[in-house]
């Protein structure tokens, strides 16, 4: 079976050269890819084919006047559609197929590899949501994604199941009780079962939220009727949520400690906000972020890259410095998570099989211990 790739790249044979370069910038920024060049001798071309395209997180599609006629592609871009992993991009004029026309397309039709590009950087970013989305999805579903369709019917499985099992309990636990009242000790009560069910307006990526360290605010990236996809603010005590002004495009939000101010990322940039509203503040360079996190002392850790150590900024703005050193054979650190003391933070390091997982670093800048 193929290996499952983050990215499936879809073109024409007469655009193998763009193709080429959009495949070594993913690479480059820390992807996997699947495109057909990485087919072997004796491969069975189309099952290979078609395991990588409904695997894949996302499908890149390389719109041009070649591709537009390629029943291939129009099949890859149409499955890829159906599975809600389409990313497409046009790079030359063209007249895309008339079913995609209502899909949000990137126009890559000047880029000729800068990695420094922002219409690419954005592009990136559409990207990495996708991926972030589809791992997430594949993991646990969002509790900010309501379940539909078979995924309702599982439920309903899963929920008979739970009756029975807590059936079960009760049965057992009232023998329990008969058998030892007479020394009348008074069953303790019940721990009380807490859920809530958050209705956002249309996300792609269910998985990009943030809950305040105090419990009573959530910001997550949503979609509204504007079609720009931002920041949304929700008091858990209210049942309505309201679009931050000047966060468009931004992704993985993440809280201070004093639950006051959010820390995001927008297209090239480490940025925070207060929670109660004024003008977002850049705080560093981040080209393809992996993830930040806001420590008691007012320091924020972050991966300002795909393929990079861990940075550290304070929250007051200034020049950041690195807080961890990538060991050899590490590829990437990345997602931190600061500890409650406030110095200590978990972070992922990726890597060949021996030396990739969960390692913890300090503030002072030692060795991260893999735990």
């Amino acid at each position: 079976m193929t290996a499952t790739a983050d990215i499936f790249l879809s073109y024409n044979r007469e655009d193998q050269a763009v193709a080429r370069r959009f495949a070594d910038a993913f690479e480059r920024a820390g992807f996997s890819v699947w495109w057909d060049q990485a087919l072997k001798s004796g491969i069975d071309y189309d099952k290979a084919t078609e395991e990588a395209l409904r695997g894949a997180k996302a499908v890149v599609v390389l719109w041009s006047k070649q591709s537009v006629g390629s029943r291939w592609v129009r099949t890859e871009a149409t499955i890829a559609l159906q599975n809600q992993t389409l990313v497409p991009v046009t790079i030359e004029s063209c007249q895309r197929p008339i079913m995609f026309e209502l899909t949000q397309t990137a126009d890559l039709s000047h880029w000729s590899g800068d990695a420094n590009d922002n219409v690419w950087l954005t592009f990136l970013n559409d990207v990495q949501q996708f991926v972030q989305s589809s791992a997430s999805a594949a993991a646990t579903k969002s509790p900010l994604t309501r379940m539909t369709g078979a995924a309702s019917k599982r439920r309903s499985s899963a929920l008979t199941w739970g009756l029975c099992a807590l059936f079960a309990l009760i049965a057992a636990g009232a023998s329990f009780i008969a058998l030892q009242h007479l020394r009348e000790t008074p069953a303790p009560p019940p721990t009380p079962e807490t859920r809530v069910d958050i209705v956002t307006p249309a996300t792609g990526v269910p998985a990009e939220f943030a809950l305040s360290p105090d419990g009573r605010q959530i910001v997550f990236v949503a979609t509204g009727d504007s079609g720009v996809s931002q920041l949304w603010l929700r008091s858990l005590a209210t049942t309505t949520a309201q679009p931050l002004a000047g966060t468009e495009g931004a992704v993985t939000p993440f809280w201070s400690p004093d639950s006051r101010s959010i820390g995001f990322f927008t297209v090239g940039s480490l940025m925070r906000m207060d929670a109660d509203g004024g003008a977002p503040q850049t705080l560093a360079t981040a080209r393809v972020p992996r993830g930040g996190s806001w420590g008691a002392d007012n320091t924020i850790v972050f991966a300002p890259e795909a393929v990079s150590n861990l940075m550290r900024v304070s929250a007051t703005g200034g020049e950041a410095t690195a807080v961890t050193t990538l060991a050899p054979q590490q590829q990437s650190h990345r997602y931190p998570h600061f500890l409650q003391d406030g110095r200590r933070f978990l972070f992922y390091g990726g890597g060949t099989p021996e030396i990739a997982g969960i390692y913890l670093g300090d503030l002072d800048g030692s060795a991260p211990v893999r735990l």
